[in-house]
């Protein structure tokens, strides 16, 4: 930015977009740069001063965390004149893909394809490659990657297959080489033979749910034949309308059938960390020990 002969706004303490506002109506500022969330926040709570922005702001990078399909539409709305380019990355291996959002309408669901000098595969646990369109890892080569852990080089180590760094995170890459990613590995299951994201299941599951908190974790199945199966913790209690029974029926008719719980428990409340993400593995470990009613 300073090579071109521009000017550059850093946000200095505490995260504050009437701050971000400020300085670049200030300093007629002409570019954003920051994470998912920054434009999270600026979207829901600040879109009035977006569409006030909006034919001044000619650039737009958008870092790293996943971006709901909705929003990538709603940004590409509200900031017409700018070129918004979608990165996806990690600590270790930054910006692995990149997407220029107007380039590629028809892929905003995707994170884009790998960056120059950067190449992307999707692999099996083993680290064998998967069929094109087949949920895998993402596995990342190139020269973005990091060159280790400080002073934990066995850690460095094991987060490889070969010289492929694992990025922990699920995916897919379609026919035109585009990147999509599912969720992370550990908030998956293997059900039948196909690997679901838990994550998934929860997008597509939240227009069943208005009034009830719930979360989808795995548990080996029952009847031993699938292997894994989703099932939901329900916090508090039932506040549906539908009784659990005919709203799971409904499910069947909107989402692919291994996605869909094949029962529900009741949790006074979901265990959570600090930053108040559901701990699907103490959740899945209380269940299978019985320690919760089934609706």
């Amino acid at each position: 930015m300073l090579h071109v002969g521009g000017t550059l706004l850093l946000s200095n303490g505490p995260l504050n977009p009437f701050g971000i506002i400020a300085a670049l109506k200030r300093h007629d500022g002409n570019a954003i740069a920051g994470d998912t969330a920054i434009f999270n926040l600026l979207l829901h709570h600040m879109a009035k001063h977006l569409v006030q922005l909006g034919p001044s702001i000619k650039w737009i990078k958008i870092a790293s965390a996943p971006m709901a399909l909705q929003d990538k539409r709603r940004i590409l709305e509200l900031l017409p004149e700018a070129r918004i380019v979608f990165n996806y990355g990690l600590t270790e291996a930054m910006r692995t893909c990149l997407n220029p959002l107007r380039e590629h309408p028809d892929k905003l669901a995707s994170v884009g394809r790998p960056s120059p000098s950067v190449e992307v595969r999707i692999a099996d646990a083993d680290g064998h490659d998967v069929n094109p369109g087949e949920i895998g890892e993402v596995l990342i080569r190139g020269g973005n990657l990091a060159s280790g852990y400080w002073n934990k080089d066995a850690m460095w180590k094991a987060r490889f297959h070969g010289d492929w760094y694992r990025s922990g995170d699920l995916g897919y890459i379609d026919a035109d080489g585009f990147v999509f990613l599912k969720g992370r590995i550990d908030h998956a299951i293997n059900c039948g033979g196909k690997t679901i994201s838990l994550s998934e299941v929860e997008t597509g599951l939240r227009s069943f749910f208005t009034r009830t908190s719930f979360a989808a974790c795995g548990m080996n199945d029952p009847k031993g034949v699938l292997g894994e199966v989703v099932v939901l913790g329900i916090e508090g209690e039932w506040l549906e309308p539908l009784p659990w029974n005919e709203l799971r029926i409904k499910m069947f008719e909107a989402i692919e059938p291994k996605m869909v719980p094949v029962s529900a428990y009741l949790v006074p409340q979901l265990p959570r960390t600090a930053n108040q993400k559901v701990q699907l593995n103490s959740l899945r470990q209380a269940i299978e020990a019985g320690q919760y009613r089934a609706l």
